[in-house]
């Protein structure tokens, strides 16, 4: 997984929040009107969560998994205020998955990610050994 919306719920709400702040940036605008528009609702986004699937201790297949995040990234690595766990979003699913049975790594790539723009690829080169080797370890061939 690469800086995926594992909870789209607390990332709406994230957003949201952001958004009734004093001098907001740009970028919650966006989002909420896509997750509207995705979503159609906050009942699905919270139906459709992975993040509340794991925590609602539902029936899942957990394959192996790694997340990689890019450091600075507001949009995916930052604290869900309605989550009782004092962590960011990527160390609390990551924490869920393990607790559900799966396993589940979390690499940080030195780079920073702003909301709006695409991550700059040049700057993860060792994510990509750690991609292979991650694929190396868990698919037979």
């Amino acid at each position: 997984m690469s800086w995926p919306v594992i909870n789209p719920l607390g990332r709406y709400n994230h957003a949201r929040r952001t958004a009734a702040g004093a001098n907001p940036p740009e970028w919650p605008k966006g989002i909420i009107a896509r997750q509207d528009s995705y979503w159609q609702g906050e009942g699905n986004m919270r139906e459709g969560n992975p993040m509340l699937a794991l925590e609602r201790g539902e029936k899942l297949t957990l394959p192996p998994a790694i997340w990689f995040q890019g450091q600075g990234d507001t949009l995916h690595d930052y604290r869900d205020a309605d989550s009782p766990m004092p962590a960011n979003e990527p160390q609390r699913f990551v924490a869920n998955y393990r607790k559900a049975g799966g396993e589940c790594a979390l690499e940080y790539i030195p780079m920073e990610r702003h909301a709006g723009h695409s991550p700059d690829l040049s700057q993860a080169a060792d994510a990509f050994a750690k991609m292979v080797e991650f694929v190396g370890k868990h698919v037979k061939a």
